[in-house]
């Protein structure tokens, strides 16, 4: 699992960085399971820290600090040959492989992998990556083809974008314009012209990790799109999102505040709950099998469309709907796979995983917010 950059000891580093001596604090331990011990909510664990010399002690024990840094991920693309198209990544191990070989300056590298989603019998496949040409050639057995790579930082700059500045005119069902002001919650359901901006930009942000086509022919075909607003949904998710900033707010401290990407655009799949539940009620743990709870009870979001979409919620005419969602993630307690977990740790806002390939993200029903729900069909 790649480690998120935020932490709890992040945050209280920023915070006493100039001061000298111990800094005693509160930590989060997750729930566990044994023996003789079986948990379902967060605990305390008292630590006393020594940022000079890098030391802990908890308790009995002693621990060393260390600073870690990670390497960015790197991506392929799915589909062989297109640029844009969505894009999955490389195992970790590679990821620092390919990170090293792109500071030492040469041109090109190899190296073998193992797909992360390979199970039995997994395939070992030789890849030959041209930082030049942002292009990496993959053989499969006899099997060569070109796939378009990007780094997690220039995915990020084609996947983070601020919705709010898009402030036009769009379609509604009954085909009659209507203004609509993001700056306030509106009541409504706005259907997205196909050939307008915010259409296209969506369509881009859903194809950047669903694949588009296969061996040249179709295989997930976008149909519609819509955007909602709900005023009592979008009050609670404002009144939400203010207390999540407070948490965090500090007029000694103001770095930290300021390091956090509170919100986010995020998959959601609801599976055999029809949207329109969730577009009238908001987002509701009980609606939400949630992974099967791989990381405790909430409302369950990813980063990766595909990874979504098998748990996507299918209709009457086979379409499939999956929302994209205003989801606040803020602070994140980033946890290994824990269906124990019971509610966020107070001074967090979410729980963090990693699972396939894609960020997962768990929150409370208030710090999620219905937005675009996208309607498409798949052709296998």
């Amino acid at each position: 699992m790649p480690l998120i950059e935020n932490s709890h000891l992040n945050q209280l580093f920023m915070k006493t960085a100039d001061a000298t001596g111990i800094i005693t604090s509160m930590i989060p331990v997750p729930p566990s399971t044994g023996l003789f011990t079986d948990t379902n909510s967060f605990t305390q664990e008292k630590w006393d820290i020594d940022f000079k010399n890098k030391s802990v002690h908890a308790g009995k024990y002693k621990f060393d600090l260390r600073i870690l840094t990670r390497n960015p991920l790197w991506f392929y693309s799915r589909v062989p040959g297109q640029n844009p198209s969505a894009y999955i990544p490389f195992p970790l191990s590679v990821c620092d492989k390919i990170t090293n070989a792109s500071k030492s300056k040469i041109p090109a590298f190899k190296f073998n992998f193992v797909p992360e989603k390979s199970f039995f019998f997994p395939k070992v496949l030789t890849c030959i990556l041209n930082f030049d040409t942002s292009y990496c050639t993959i053989t499969d057995g006899k099997v060569k083809t070109q796939h378009h790579i990007l780094s997690e930082n220039d995915l990020q700059k084609k996947m983070y974008w601020e919705p709010q500045i898009y402030s036009e005119l769009y379609f509604i069902p009954s085909g009659s314009l209507q203004k609509f002001d993001r700056t306030s919650i509106q009541e409504g359901k706005y259907f997205l012209d196909t050939t307008g901006e915010e259409f296209k930009l969506i369509s881009e942000y859903f194809y950047l990790t669903m694949p588009k086509e296969k061996d040249g022919k179709p295989i997930n075909t976008i149909t519609k799109i819509w955007r909602y607003s709900k005023k009592d949904i979008g009050d609670k998710y404002v009144n939400k999102l203010s207390e999540a900033r407070n948490v965090h707010f500090s007029k000694d401290y103001p770095d930290f505040q300021d390091s956090i990407e509170y919100e986010k655009l995020l998959w959601h799949g609801t599976g055999t709950t029809d949207p329109a539940i969730i577009i009238r009620e908001g987002f509701r743990i009980l609606n939400w099998a949630g992974d099967k709870n791989m990381w405790g009870r909430g409302i369950y979001f990813a980063s990766d469309a595909a990874y979504c979409s098998a748990n996507a919620y299918v209709d009457k005419t086979g379409h499939k709907l999956m929302f994209l969602a205003k989801v606040i993630t803020g602070l994140g307690l980033q946890c290994l796979e824990n269906k124990n977990i019971s509610g966020i740790p107070e001074g967090y806002n979410s729980i963090v995983g990693w699972r396939h390939g894609s960020w997962i993200y768990v929150v409370d029903e208030r710090s999620a917010c219905p937005w675009y729900l996208v309607d498409w069909t798949e052709n296998k």
